[in-house]
């Protein structure tokens, strides 16, 4: 999962401006401000952070992302690397996305050509090997930061008072100083599916779960798109869950709502679903004015969560409206069994 908080937005800016001063200085490629242009063609600059809590010797510290044309960088790791070691992650990186372009994805991740990328810009083993100079600049720094917060822990159990506070201030400052001890809130994105094209189903879906003011949003990519569900662990994690029900619930209705009554062809079926998800928001809608005050407080605090995740995450959403041929026979039939769905399913916050 990709995590964003105020603190790792900065990392990732910062990590941004070095990658354009890469482009600049020792690629010589036109830039203009986030993408890049090469033969003739615009790419994009983008870095993304996650957090993998897996032990260090299996740690994945940066990846390309070919999908998205993104960079993305292990966040935890990342922050105690020295600003030499970081620089050589991100040409690494910069060369993997490099070799895409020129190449494709048919060749080996650190064949010939990969190597062909970094002595192009005379970038030498501490790029293309960079992977294992960085885990032991890692283990060095990590290690480092929690040797002394143990001592400092051990120190403020001792008998005499003065030092035992005295150490326990500073093991208290270190946590503040250090970001793998971070406390702010950090956001998940997770992806609840991914495919080719974009069909009624998941299109259905996408606007109930965002009726139940999860935050969902579709996340489209180079050859793959995805549906994605953002927000804190818990809602991210219910978000999977509903996700899954509504789909093999959503596929059994339509079989047998087809069978019953004589439903054919894709029209139908994409009025079907349309329908379906406006019943299901109705059948919400009414369920909301009889909420009690409780229940009422939780459903604005996520409203407020949400939108403080939106604005962090993708800044200005657009919203893009969907139209085709309809079926008013089919997305009638829709309507009312979305209407009659029950929404009691699974946990959620405020649905009881």
């Amino acid at each position: 999962m990709r995590h964003f908080s105020n603190k790792i937005i900065i990392f990732n800016k910062q990590a941004h401006k070095s990658l354009i001063e890469i482009l600049k200085t020792e690629i010589g490629l036109e830039v203009k401000t986030k993408r890049f242009k090469y033969k003739n063609y615009l790419y994009p600059i983008c870095v993304e952070s996650f957090i993998d809590d897996q032990e260090l010797k299996s740690k994945t510290l940066g990846r390309f992302n070919s999908n998205t044309y993104t960079i993305e960088l292990n966040y935890t790791y990342c922050t105690g690397l020295s600003d030499q070691v970081l620089l050589d992650l991100l040409r690494h990186e910069l060369a993997h996305y490099l070799t895409y372009l020129e190449y494709g994805n048919q060749v080996l991740p650190h064949g010939h050509e990969f190597n062909k990328i970094c002595k192009k810009y005379n970038w030498g083993k501490n790029v293309s090997a960079a992977t294992i100079e960085i885990i032991e600049d890692v283990k060095q720094s990590s290690n480092k930061v929690e040797s002394r917060y143990k001592k400092l822990i051990a120190l403020s159990k001792s008998d005499n008072i003065h030092e035992a506070s005295l150490a326990l201030e500073k093991a208290n400052q270190l946590i503040l100083e250090n970001e793998f001890l971070d406390t702010e809130q950090i956001y998940y994105v997770h992806c609840l599916c991914e495919f080719k094209r974009k069909n009624s189903k998941i299109d259905s879906i996408y606007h109930i779960m965002q009726s139940m003011n999860f935050g969902v949003i579709f996340h489209y990519g180079n050859e793959l798109h995805a549906l994605e569900s953002f927000g804190t662990k818990e809602l991210v994690m219910q978000s999977q869950e509903i996700f899954n029900f509504l789909e093999s619930s959503l596929d059994e209705i339509w079989k047998k709502q087809k069978r019953e009554s004589n439903l054919k062809g894709l029209v139908a079926k994409n009025s079907f679903f349309a329908g379906f998800s406006k019943g299901v928001l109705s059948n919400l809608q009414s369920k909301k004015k009889g909420y009690c005050d409780e229940q009422k407080n939780a459903l604005i605090k996520l409203e407020l969560l949400v939108k403080d995740a939106t604005k962090l995450i993708y800044g200005n959403v657009r919203s893009v409206g969907t139209s085709g041929k309809s079926n008013t026979k089919a997305e009638s039939i829709g309507f009312s069994k979305g209407k009659s769905f029950n929404t009691n399913f699974k946990k959620h916050s405020y649905i009881t």
